[in-house]
């Protein structure tokens, strides 16, 4: 339906001016529009229509279609769409000028289902996209040019996807033979020409363009010039009768999907000049049955032998650096692969469903296993992890059904989810102390797991979560545990008590625990995991000062979090930060140790986001200012929130980089909160040598700092009563900071020195 409006006109100029306008919108808006410059009738009997390219000497002109849908998408539209055999004019005149045909426009012929054949002068240049679309009837293009003016053009796309037969002086050719005055075939120039049964590429060509031999089925035989230097993408992809293939030393560069679906390839023997064997180069090549990769070759690339079921034998180089992602997927009949001491990545899927593979050593030169690398290699019954992989990833060995042990070694850091499961005879199983992030279920299903009773599991020094039908809600880490992990969705948690030897908190280990409200970790802790603690009920948390590396987003949703109590020394922080997407945090506390805290630390809170908009507090018990970047507290409304500093602090505050840019930043002093530390004296004030400080409380260590912020006296006490020598402290004013044995009791009082 139209649009209505009632529209009132103050005069007749008005009414003009709107009359106008709207005409002016309907032309713009009109669905059928014409796309041409003028039409003529071709010597076949069907109307042709032209855009004049030139309006100048040489003249020439382009073939278009007749209208155009001016909609989201261009769709040509005949009133009567072409049939039968097409004959295009070389030249058309038109008021008196002869223009040369020249082009060949996008969507010239499109759905011209009736069209049979078509005949293509010399002069064309250029066929352009989708020219003969869906010109299903099409079997047959006559061109009146030579072999080497056909390798000229310029496809867009080729009549031949559509036609398949292309025939020259009336002769369908069958046997290409190149003259040797060609030095490129252009990109597409026989895509889809099944005519062809042979192509001979004479010593002159360099280049074979993309896609030139795309999908000739019937090509049986190639002969390759020896001096073409780059074959392009898909140059003969779907050249399924192709039986063998010789790629000679000029070859540099072999471009992606170049002999994918050639189902028939049998032998190929690659150039020695090769330093990329690239993308899906000989994917879905079923029955290719052995293949070299020459020295030199620094990488192969993603999918390249992908679903090469009959590949049994590969001969991997010295100078190999990488398997890329799915490599030799689905290579079914592969026995047997040696990974030589250069490669130092095995990419995702790399070895996925090699049904046969039985052996495989990992050599040191190998940091990274990634997600899925051998995933469902059912025969895989020995493996051997070199000395350098420090991360094995996500179902990296899943489904190895005949694997029996496993030794993880000292390099690894990081084993991720579900890196073991289903490998059903998998019993003797060995984690090193280095690791400190074992994901979900990574040994779910196998022997070792199935043979466990109902409780905690407990692997080495490692407690994995939880196996039975009734889940308790407090939960008692045994002493000794240096790491933990596979808690996720335990909604049954309510509490948790963690041991003094931990070290470790794995990737998402609590993850979703809606019920667990507190937890205190240890000052052993390290490592806490990407997403540990997120979705869970968790109201307070205390970062302990030990921690040194914190993962991506270990509080995200916790929608429960009000307050967090980061007294982390000196840690790294990946990913979104501490805060990130907390919506109901509203005091964040900076102990007094914190010497350093990293980029992206608090980043993404502010008042205008829908995360943590609560945030009004920070509270930094750290006389001096931690060390920050300017990523700290990126997108934190530093307009907005408080920030509490030690009494005496707030000008070293006020001139500390990034710390500056908060607008409201207040002292906190203490003298007037004895009531931390009972019957707490500092005599005499003022001083000359020895200060006196007695407590009813115990003092842990006493710090005496200048009124710049610098500590010029620090001492441990342990007991009731501390003597300070200040004798070598110049005359002013300082403040002593008391701290408590529980390390959040700090207090501070003011003194002169005489």
């Amino acid at each position: 339906m139209g649009l209505r409006a009632k529209i009132k006109f103050k005069n007749m100029k008005n009414l003009v001016h709107y009359l106008t306008a709207g005409i002016l919108l309907l032309a713009l808006v009109t669905p059928r529009a014409f796309a041409y410059d003028f039409s003529a009738v071709c010597e076949s009997g069907q109307t042709l229509f032209y855009n004049i390219i030139s309006y100048t000497e040489p003249y020439t002109v382009e073939i278009t279609c007749e209208h155009m849908f001016s909609d989201d998408v261009i769709s040509p539209y005949y009133t009567d769409y072409l049939i039968g055999s097409l004959v295009i004019p070389s030249s058309v005149t038109y008021n008196d000028i002869t223009y040369s045909v020249k082009n060949i426009g996008n969507h010239a012929f499109w759905c011209c289902r009736g069209l049979t054949s078509v005949t293509i002068p010399h002069t064309i240049t250029t066929i352009n996209y989708n020219a003969f679309g869906n010109c299903d009837s099409l079997n047959a293009v006559y061109y009146t040019g030579s072999i080497k003016q056909w390798c000229e053009i310029d496809f867009v796309s080729n009549p031949l996807g559509s036609a398949h037969n292309l025939y020259i002086d009336n002769t369908l050719i069958t046997n290409l033979i190149l003259p040797n005055t060609l030095t490129e075939i252009k990109p597409l120039a026989f895509s889809g020409a099944t005519c062809l049964t042979s192509v001979a590429i004479p010593n002159s060509i360099i280049t074979i363009g993309h896609g030139s031999f795309l999908g000739c089925s019937n090509l049986v035989s190639v002969q390759i010039g020896d001096y073409v230097t780059n074959i392009g993408g898909m140059a003969f992809s779907m050249c399924s009768s192709l039986t063998s293939i010789v790629i000679p030393n000029s070859v540099t560069d072999l471009g992606d999907e170049a002999f994918r679906n050639c189902n028939a390839l049998n032998t190929v023997i690659l150039s020695n000049s090769l330093t990329t064997i690239r993308n899906d180069v000989f994917a879905d090549c079923s029955n290719l049955e052995t293949i070299n990769i020459p020295e030199g070759v620094l990488s192969i690339g993603e999918r390249a032998f992908d679903k090469c079921f009959d590949l049994a034998s590969v001969s991997l180089p010295t100078t190999l650096n990488s398997i890329c992602n799915g490599a030799f997927r689905l290579c079914r009949s592969l026995e047997s692969v040696i990974i030589p001491n250069s490669v130092t990545s095995i990419g995702k899927w790399a070895f996925e469903s090699c049904n046969n593979l039985s052996e495989i050593i990992i050599p040191d030169s190998v940091t990274t296993i990634d997600d899925g690398a051998f995933r469902n290699c059912s025969s895989l019954a020995y493996v051997q992890l070199g000395n350098s992989v420090t991360y094995i990833g996500n179902s990296a060995f899943s489904g190895c059904s005949a694997l029996t042990s496993i030794d993880i070694p000292n390099s690894v850091t990081d084993i991720d989810n579900y890196a073991f499961r289903y490998c059903n005879l998998l019993q003797d199983i060995s984690i090193s102390n280095s690791v400190r992030d074992i994901g979900t279920g990574v040994f779910d299903d196998t022997k070792w797991y199935n043979d466990q009773p109902d409780g905690l599991l407990y692997l080495d020094n490692w407690c994995l979560g939880y196996k039975t039908s009734l889940p308790e809600s407090n939960i008692i880490i045994r002493e000794g545990t240096k790491g933990i992990t596979g808690f996720k969705e335990c909604v049954w948690i309510y509490n948790i008590e963690m041991p003094s030897s931990l070290r470790n908190i794995g990737n998402r280990a609590f993850f979703n625990c809606q019920y667990l409200r507190s937890v205190s970790l240890p000052d052993s802790l390290v490592y806490i995991g990407d997403g540990a603690f997120g979705g869970s009920g968790i109201e307070e948390f205390t970062l302990p000062v030990s921690l040194e590396l914190i993962g991506n987003g270990i509080f995200s949703s916790c929608r429960n979090l009000k307050r967090i109590n980061y007294n982390a020394r000196n840690s790294m922080v990946r990913g979104n930060g501490i805060i990130y997407d907390l919506q109901q945090i509203s005091v964040l506390t900076i102990g007094d140790c914190v010497m350093s805290i990293p980029q992206y630390a608090f980043r993404d809170c502010n008042l205008n986001m829908p995360g943590c908009h609560n945030l009004d507090t920070i509270y930094s018990l750290a006389f001096n200012p931690p060390m920050t970047s300017d990523s700290t507290f990126v997108d934190v409304a530093t307009w907005h929130v408080h920030l509490i500093v030690p009494c005496g602090s707030v000008s070293t505050y006020n001139n500390a980089e990034y710390w500056s840019d908060f607008t409201n930043i207040q002292e906190e002093c203490s003298d007037i909160e004895e009531n931390e530390f009972a019957d707490l004296h500092i005599y005499p004030n003022p001083v000359g040598n020895t200060l006196n400080i007695t407590s009813s409380e115990e003092i842990s260590s006493i710090e005496i700092v200048n009124e710049i912020g610098q500590v010029v006296y620090r001492t441990d006490v342990n007991g009731n009563n501390a003597v300070c020598d200040v004798e070598g402290l110049t005359a002013g004013v300082y403040f002593v900071r008391i701290h408590g044995t529980d390390t959040t009791s700090v207090i501070q009082k003011k003194f002169v020195k005489e």
